[in-house]
């Protein structure tokens, strides 16, 4: 995958972190971005989310819920995986 993609979507997930926080949204819905249009394989898009996403939630008080909406049992297996990897590194 194109590492501009990669990086356009660490800062995706930064931006929605800094926008709830902006607008004290306590929990938010996200979908497995990047792998639409841009092409982005699902476990990349997963690695890249989470891991932002753990980044951005040692710092922010908002959001206190970030709920990864997923389309299909693979999406889910695939998250679940690479959350599960990101908690044993």
């Amino acid at each position: 995958p194109c590492s501009r993609v990669m990086e356009l979507l660490a800062e995706a997930v930064r931006n929605i972190y800094r926008a709830a926080e902006t607008r004290k949204i306590v929990s938010l819905g996200v979908p497995a971005l990047g792998t639409g249009v841009f092409g982005l394989p699902v476990a990349e898009a997963a690695r890249i989310m989470i891991q932002t996403a753990q980044e951005m939630g040692k710092t922010a008080t908002h959001p206190q819920k970030l709920v990864f909406c997923l389309f299909g049992e693979e999406a889910y297996e695939v998250f679940r995986a690479a959350l599960h990897e990101s908690q044993h590194d």
